[in-house]
């Protein structure tokens, strides 16, 4: 999907690589890029909980000081360009269950549109009063539903992502999602709902600080693709999101021409390849909108 999705962006690779690049990789390609990105001068210390912070910092002195920076890392130097149009790509491996993944160009992370996306995802598929749920899994479509925006350090991907139940094909599930996507952009959410899923929101968010490990996850990730302070603002921003602003951003980036659209179709046992349970599992994993899920939502899956 990120490959048919991205033209120009080294996003379109995954994070390991294609099987070739694991096949071909030398020890000495493994070591030299360990000694280019695994350097002081790319990393984040993060540090919580109950300590006298002259005395730390006097330990991450005596243990950290003395590494010495490595090279500049430089960002891609290319921009991904508009999409102008649909694209499709079908994956055809043995498994017993069919998925559909859809995706859309959306902002970087930090971008104002950001807000109310959060909250179309929670609208969409939090829990199972969401629209996907009650329209795909109660009514026995899919196993589950998703909807979620990457919070990239260039612009990402909102994915809508489908587990098909036994028996139905893409086709139909991918008509169900793009109905409720439809309705998101086109109907004004009820004050009702929409106060509904900003307080599911807030409370998704305040879960995800509720240890001290947590905290320093979250820390050490907003850090690293934006801005930590972007923390210290996230409530008060999903707070003012609007009915309007949600229409706005779903009318702006969840469109036929912004989209690619992909099917997992099963084949018969014997034909070789992976199951669907493995695409299934790659694709759950990349999500990373997980460190903002409460904990029902994790009870719930």
């Amino acid at each position: 999907m990120q490959a048919t999705a991205y033209k120009a962006h080294p996003y379109q690779w995954g994070i390991i690589g294609w099987p070739s690049d694991l096949k071909t990789m030398t020890r000495d390609d493994l070591y030299n890029y360990y000694r280019q990105c695994y350097v002081p001068n790319n990393a984040t210390l993060v540090l919580v909980g109950d300590f006298d912070t002259a005395d730390l910092m006097k330990q991450v002195e005596t243990h950290f000081g003395p590494l010495p920076p490595g090279e500049p890392i430089t960002d891609p130097s290319t921009i991904e360009p508009e999409q102008r149009g649909e694209r499709r790509v079908t994956v055809r491996k043995e498994g017993t269950l069919a998925y559909v993944a859809i995706v859309y160009h959306i902002p970087a992370a930090g971008h104002p549109d950001f807000y109310p996306l959060e909250v179309v995802s929670t609208v969409l598929s939090m829990g199972k009063t969401s629209r996907f749920y009650r329209a795909l899994v109660d009514k026995q479509l899919a196993t589950s539903a998703y909807f979620y925006p990457d919070f990239a350090k260039d612009a990402g991907l909102a994915w809508v992502f489908a587990e098909a139940q036994v028996g139905v094909d893409p086709a139909t599930l991918e008509n169900a999602l793009l109905e409720q996507v439809d309705r998101i952009q086109n109907d004004l959410l009820t004050e009702t709902e929409l106060e509904k899923a900003v307080n599911q929101t807030e409370a998704q968010f305040i879960f995800s600080l509720d240890s001290v490990s947590n905290q320093a996850a979250q820390i050490g990730y907003y850090e690293t693709v934006y801005d930590y302070k972007y923390l210290d603002t996230y409530l008060d921003n999903i707070r003012a999101v609007s009915r309007e602003q949600i229409r706005e951003v779903a009318q702006k980036y969840l469109t036929q021409d912004n989209r690619t659209v992909g099917y997992f179709q099963p084949i018969s046992p014997g034909h070789g390849g992976t199951s669907g349970e493995d695409a299934a599992s790659t694709l759950h994993h990349m999500r990373q909108s997980v460190l903002f899920r409460s904990k029902e939502e994790l009870k719930d899956e």
